[in-house]
């Protein structure tokens, strides 16, 4: 009987724990979630550091090359044109997809996404 009582304590107890409030955990209020913000994105605050991470990098995009992504005016013209939402969703298995280091998360797709929508704007 106090094994039983033990145990069903111990469920109790646990199952208190697991509907712990989550309001410390930083993520907004939103359940869970991360909220991506992906408004009034500016191209050097928001997209740039993108671009440098996983673009303007060697074997890629860089600086000085045919393809450069390193200045705003380059990478203006690859969102304008299409080509670079088009290409950061590609499947990864896609030989176009990029950038082919991996695919980007799902946030960063939405931020890139959400800036060239917006007019890809200084």
């Amino acid at each position: 009987m106090n094994k039983r009582f033990i145990l069903f304590s111990l469920l109790i107890s646990l199952g208190f724990s697991a509907c712990s409030s989550d309001d410390d955990n930083g993520d907004n209020g939103d359940n869970g979630n991360i909220v991506c913000e992906t408004d009034n994105l500016r191209f050097a605050e928001d997209i740039q550091p993108i671009i440098d991470a996983n673009c303007a990098i060697s074997g890629c995009h860089p600086a000085g090359s045919s393809r450069a992504m390193d200045t705003y005016e380059a990478v203006r013209d690859y969102a304008l044109d299409g080509s670079l939402v088009t290409r950061i969703n590609l499947p990864a298995s896609n030989p176009q997809s990029m950038p082919p280091t991996g695919p980007l998360d799902d946030c960063t797709i939405e931020k890139i996404t959400a800036w060239v929508n917006d007019g890809a704007t200084e």
